[in-house]
């Protein structure tokens, strides 16, 4: 291990720039695998004070690293102040440990209601990337054991995490999973409810989610909607046979995000029936392609062409505060659930193209248009009848081909 140290710091100098300096890396060996290292290895023979001193200098120029260049949000911030903070904790005779602690918190608590909207959901619109708030957490159970809890606010950050658990309530499917929408696999919510109940111990649907229904109260709805994320759930129940829609109607999200508004997914009968892929491997290929676009998803193509949305756009931070969808609607009662949403943005070229739009040298940007507006409108008949009404609209006055 103490070769592999000196042969890893001596050869990715912070001035290479590369993969090994970007900052979620940093953020990723500061949390977690540098300090474990360090505490398994200190008192072998083999860690030399001359090993033990370029450890320490690898380990403060991360830190400084992360201080000046962490991101605005998303998951690479919650593991860039994650690291920060666990090295103020972790060495504290660093002369900048207090700054390190201080201002990661700081970062952390302002970032729980940049990167996370007033229903819960994270502005990647992920199920995949929502859980990395749990970044934050690992900092709070680290000052808790270290008697730092009372420190900088850090306090406040625990509290602001309710809603965020709640998350993976409202979107639960009859299997135990949430819908895989934008890039993740599966994520199973007893799993994140578990870590929740350990936070909410007084929340008996936490404890219900979390032991798959055999212990605390189901929630006290069935079909429920979040009106920032622009996603909805139309249940008849909460047992893994009751039927089960979720439903995609909101904006394209920050990052990690797909060409697939208006989609959808069903469970029938214990049965999912309509799926959405997901997409957990990011090489360029066409299956990666395909996965995050149009063609893999429950919605329309028009003439073949798969809707193209730019990244960063909405939800942003430097677009807050954060107002509810103005073009979703949405009504529950006891017989009836209706979701009424649109897409009204362009449309890329015919055929498999790049989804991801930055990849360099790409054709993502190729060939849009607006040829059409996709009008979608569910309606659950409770407590059996799903009835899905697409509407396109022409905007040229030419005929369209529509596929589902």
């Amino acid at each position: 291990w103490v070769s592999l140290l000196q042969s890893f710091v001596r050869q990715c100098p912070i001035e290479h720039g590369d993969v090994y300096w970007s900052t979620m890396v940093a953020g990723i060996q500061l949390r977690t695998g540098w300090p474990h290292a360090f505490s398994y290895f200190l008192h072998s023979e083999a860690f030399t004070p001359e090993a033990m001193a370029l450890f320490l200098k690898g380990t403060l120029q991360r830190a400084r690293f992360l201080r000046e260049k962490h991101s605005k949000t998303s998951n690479w911030l919650t593991f860039e102040m994650a690291g920060l903070y666990c090295t103020g904790v972790l060495y504290p005779e660093f002369r900048e440990a207090s700054d390190w602690r201080g201002h990661a918190v700081k970062i952390a608590v302002d970032d729980m209601l940049a990167g996370y909207l007033p229903d819960g959901s994270s502005i990647e619109l992920s199920p995949g990337y929502h859980q990395f708030f749990s970044n934050y957490l690992h900092m709070a159970r680290l000052a808790q054991a270290a008697g730092r809890l009372q420190e900088d606010g850090l306090d406040r950050l625990t509290q602001r995490c309710e809603k965020p658990f709640e998350y993976y309530l409202r979107l639960l499917g009859p299997d135990g999973f949430l819908p895989a929408f934008n890039d993740n696999g599966p994520i199973r919510a007893a799993d994140k409810l578990a870590s929740a109940l350990e936070l909410f111990p007084d929340r008996t649907d936490f404890a219900w989610g979390a032991s798959g229904g055999a212990e605390g109260t189901a929630p006290d709805y069935t079909s429920c909607f979040l009106p920032y994320a622009g996603a909805g759930a139309m249940r008849s129940g909460w047992t893994g046979t009751d039927h089960c829609l979720i439903l995609d109607f909101g904006p394209v999200g920050y990052r990690h995000a797909h060409q697939d508004k208006l989609n959808l997914v069903l469970w029938a009968y214990g049965r999912q029936v309509l799926f959405d892929p997901g997409c957990g491997n990011y090489d360029d290929t066409a299956d990666t392609r395909y996965c995050r676009d149009t063609f893999s998803h429950n919605t329309v193509l028009v003439d073949n062409r798969p809707q193209r949305r730019r990244w960063y756009q909405h939800p942003n931070p430097q677009r807050m505060p954060y107002r509810k969808l103005a073009d979703v609607q949405w009504e529950s009662t006891d017989t009836h659930d209706l979701a009424v949403g649109v897409y009204n943005g362009a449309y890329g070229k015919p055929g498999p193209s790049d989804s991801y739009p930055y990849k360099k040298g790409g054709d993502f940007l190729e060939g849009w248009g607006k040829p059409a507006v996709h009008h979608r409108q569910i309606l659950f008949l409770k407590p059996d009848v799903f009835v899905v009404w697409d509407r396109l609209e022409s905007l040229d006055g030419e005929s369209h081909e529509y596929d589902l």
